[in-house]
C-alpha cells in the first residue's frame, strides 16, 4: 500500500471536491435509497470528502485509510462522531460488521501490494456484505492506459493564502505496471520549491476485475463509464465504476 503521509497536506488541492461531489452524489444517493442503506464502510477514505457526504443521508459511515496523516485532517474537518474514521485499509486489517454499502473510490483498489492480494481482499468484502450489499469501486481506466503505455492528465492550478500549487500528473507503464508520477510544484513569491511522487497501480483492467468479481461471489455487477451511468468503453473511458451486488 503507497504511503500517502508525505501529500496529505495538498491533498485536497488536486481535487474540486464542491463540482465532484455534486456531479457524484446523485448516484449513490439512488443506491442508497433503493438499497434502505444503514451502514457503509468506505475503505481508503483520505480526507473524508465522501464519507462525510454519505453521513449527511442519515447512513451510518465507517471510513478507513492506512495515513495517519489523512486521518488527522478528515478528523479535523468532520463535526461529530458520524462518520468514524480509523487506521486500516484494502490488503489490511478492517473493522469487524456487516455493511449494505462498501466503497473503494479514488484507484484506492489498485494500490494492494499485488493481485493475489486483491483477489483475497475484494473476497474477504463480499463476506463483509450484508444480504443484497453492494461493491462500488472506481478506478482510472487501466484498460486504456496499458493500450497507449502513456496517459497525461490535465494540469492543475490551486491557490492557498499566498501560496500558488501546479500540480503536473502522468500515468506510464513501468515494469508492466501503470505508475503514476505527480509532480508538485509550490509557489510563494521568488521561493520555488518542487516535489516528486512516484506510485505503482495493479494492472487492474476491465477483464481482470470482472473475473476477481465473479470468483468472489459477485453474480451481478455492471461497469460504468462515469456516474451518470453511460456504458463502460475499455479504449475511451477514463474512469471505470463497478458495481456488484452480492
Amino acid at each position: 500500500m503507497a504511503n500517502f503521509d508525505k501529500i496529505a497536506d495538498t491533498y485536497d488541492l488536486m481535487v474540486n471536491w464542491p463540482a465532484r461531489l455534486t456531479r457524484e452524489m446523485p448516484f449513490f444517493e439512488k443506491i442508497i435509497n433503493n438499497n434502505q442503506v444503514k451502514s457503509i464502510l468506505d475503505i481508503g477514505c483520505a480526507t473524508g470528502n465522501h464519507a462525510r457526504a454519505f453521513a449527511q443521508h442519515g447512513v451510518s459511515v465507517i471510513a478507513v485509510d492506512p495515513s495517519e496523516e489523512m486521518l488527522k485532517i478528515a478528523t479535523n474537518l468532520t463535526d461529530g462522531s458520524n462518520p468514524t474514521f480509523t487506521f486500516g485499509g484494502l490488503g489490511m486489517a478492517l473493522p469487524n460488521g456487516k455493511y449494505d454499502i462498501i466503497t473503494i473510490l479514488g484507484n484506492t483498489a489498485t494500490l494492494v501490494e499485488s493481485m493475489d492480494k486483491f483477489k483475497e481482499s475484494i473476497k474477504d468484502l463480499h463476506e463483509k456484505l450484508t444480504k443484497n450489499g453492494v461493491l462500488i469501486i472506481q478506478i482510472v481506466n487501466y484498460d486504456k492506459i496499458i493500450k497507449q503505455q502513456i496517459l497525461s492528465l490535465p494540469a492543475m492550478k490551486q491557490k492557498r493564502n499566498d501560496t500558488e500549487y501546479i500540480f503536473l500528473r502522468e500515468y506510464r507503464m513501468v515494469e508492466k505496471s501503470p505508475e503514476l508520477t505527480v509532480i508538485t510544484i509550490k509557489l510563494n513569491n521568488d521561493d520555488i520549491k518542487h516535489r516528486i511522487e512516484h506510485t505503482k497501480h495493479l494492472p487492474l483492467t476491465s477483464e481482470k476485475l470482472a473475473k476477481i468479481l465473479r470468483q468472489s461471489g459477485f453474480a451481478k455487477y455492471s461497469f460504468y463509464a462515469d456516474y451518470s451511468n453511460n456504458p463502460f468503453n475499455s479504449d475511451e473511458s477514463g474512469s471505470l465504476i463497478a458495481v456488484a451486488e452480492k
